[in-house]
């Protein structure tokens, strides 16, 4: 399974050390949200804290303002906290 394999993965790497806060860049898309949910679901198991970080460059009007929605809502149903910017 995939979060198997990004699991051993930082563990072989020693990419993340127990106690860390990792901050997960979420742009609203399928990649970064993919990415966020799985290293949520490994939190525990690594012993560490999850964040997320959203910038909304208001490059694509509502579209970028609906992206910003969806990541507040997926970070609060997570309880992850989030840092948000938009410029």
């Amino acid at each position: 399974m995939l979060y198997e394999k990004v699991y051993n993965s930082i563990i072989e790497n020693s990419l993340i050390k127990k106690g860390q806060t990792v901050i997960c860049a979420i742009s609203g898309g399928a990649d970064s949200v993919c990415l966020t949910d799985i290293m949520y679901s490994l939190k525990d198991k690594l012993g560490i804290t999850i964040e997320g970080a959203h910038l909304n460059h208001n490059l694509r009007g509502k579209e970028s303002d609906s992206d910003e929605e969806y990541v507040t809502r997926f970070c609060k149903k997570r309880n992850i906290t989030q840092k948000k910017k938009s410029v």
